[in-house]
């Protein structure tokens, strides 16, 4: 998808998201997630790829037309959280309440919530790297910790995720940390560079 078919002014993570991708939509092909992801975003904004300023191949797409265990490409999920980013929220710190709060409805399936409930936060990030190769291909997610504190680096081809998807990270690890009943928790992303995101956890 060419960038300028975003309007830059409405949408600026979102353009400068697509403008950066060397093939547009069609990048990473290696990359993919599950749709499980992407669904959720659709069930809270059907309209998410449709609106002034947008010309987006995904714009008729319908939560309904998804399979949350179905394969897709990475760049579709990223483009839709960082669309999110631009369309709903006029703040990082409005977007990681929003992310959190989505996250842990995620947490609270059935599919989810009983693996949640036999984790302690320590398991949790023991077990992360395997759980993210459960959805996503193409990036690792590489842990250290003890049990107090965890480091969280995620690798990717740069490129792939956009500056509010890596951000949207601290609110994931946070509602994963409260999903497994962790006390006096805190997330920080620490270091940003193309192709790698670290992130420093913790929790009492």
């Amino acid at each position: 998808m060419r960038a300028e078919l975003v309007d830059a002014a409405r949408y600026p993570e979102s353009s400068a998201y697509l403008e950066a991708l060397p093939e547009g939509l069609d990048s990473f092909r290696a990359c993919r997630s599950r749709a499980v992801f992407l669904r959720d975003i659709l069930e809270r904004f059907p309209d998410l790829f449709a609106g002034d300023g947008l010309d987006v191949p995904l714009q008729n797409l319908q939560a309904a037309d998804l399979d949350p265990d179905d394969w897709m490409p990475s760049v579709q999920v990223v483009l839709a959280l960082t669309m999110v980013r631009d369309r709903m929220h006029d703040s990082d710190e409005a977007f990681l309440d929003w992310n959190y709060e989505r996250q842990l409805r995620i947490y609270r399936r059935p599919l989810f919530r009983a693996l949640m409930l036999l984790f302690s936060p320590t398991l949790l990030f023991m077990s992360a790297s395997r759980r993210w190769k459960t959805f996503h291909e193409g990036s690792e997610l590489i842990t250290a910790g003890d049990k107090r504190s965890a480091e969280v680096t995620l690798k990717y081809p740069a490129g792939l995720y956009s500056r509010p998807f890596r951000v949207s990270l601290v609110a994931s690890f946070r509602a994963a940390l409260t999903a497994c009943r962790a006390e006096q928790q805190h997330a920080e992303l620490v270091d940003d560079e193309p192709g790698r995101t670290r992130y420093v956890i913790g929790w009492g």
